[in-house]
């Protein structure tokens, strides 16, 4: 590529097997794999009810059995170093439940979940485990190969379908440069910048959206544990 990098094409939805020779190649062709950014996904939306099985099996392939897929290749040589940086691309929508995108927030909570099961399961052999939580970006998640509209129009969700349309239409207006993504990532995994001599967090939000509406979630969450703590607890024998 014009900027000096190599490029080796895997596709995550492959078979193990493949995604494992593939893992063995870069390791071969480029050296030892300190980092892996788990970045592929794209967004399915629709009401739970419009969506058929096959369009939650799509969108899971992608967004949680590739991940989980390549992420299982990698292990075996993180484990061998005992050293390893896992960035998980999620979303705002991994914390928050969107109507209307069921099965894009549905695989995104699954990712959350799968990345905090695997940072305490690794945290030992000195393998880190990082999961970003990107608000609205200007990149290209909104375009058609990026997102797939799975809307039949039953009349029942009519309003609800036309605010996803309006969302889809932001495409170009968001407010979240790219770029500053990226170099807020380079440092997280680096420990550069304003990551400089902290310990990496679990999670990370990047972007003003995503900071108010995780807070909000946090403590509307806080708030439910106040509110029904009687009712929660004494049950025990």
């Amino acid at each position: 590529m014009e900027a000096g990098a190599s490029c080796l094409q895997l596709d995550i939805t492959a078979s193990q097997a493949e995604l494992d020779t593939k893992i063995e190649m870069a390791e071969t062709m480029f050296g030892p794999i300190d980092i892996l950014v788990n970045n592929a996904g794209y967004a399915e939306v629709g009401i739970l009810e419009d969506s058929s099985q096959e369009v939650f099996q799509r969108q899971y392939d992608t967004n949680v059995f590739g991940t989980i897929k390549v992420t299982r290749s990698i292990l075996p040589f993180f484990r061998r170093r005992r050293a390893g940086t896992i960035v998980m691309m999620s979303s705002a929508a991994g914390n928050l439940g969107m109507p209307g995108a069921s099965p894009y927030v549905s695989s995104k909570f699954a990712l959350e979940g799968l990345s905090e099961c695997l940072r305490l399961e690794t945290a030992h052999l000195n393998i880190q485990t990082l999961v970003i939580q990107p608000g609205m970006f200007r990149t290209s998640s909104l375009n058609a190969r990026s997102y797939r509209n799975n809307n039949s129009g039953l009349e029942d969700y009519a309003a609800l379908n036309e605010r996803m349309g309006v969302a889809n239409s932001m495409q170009g207006t968001q407010r979240g440069e790219p770029e500053k993504l990226v170099m807020r990532v380079v440092d997280m995994v680096k420990g550069s910048g304003l990551a400089e001599g902290k310990p990496m967090p679990e999670t990370l939000p990047i972007g003003i959206d995503a900071v108010k509406a995780i807070r909000l979630k946090c403590e509307k969450t806080l708030r439910n544990l106040q509110e029904w703590e009687e009712m929660s607890c004494g049950t025990d024998y």
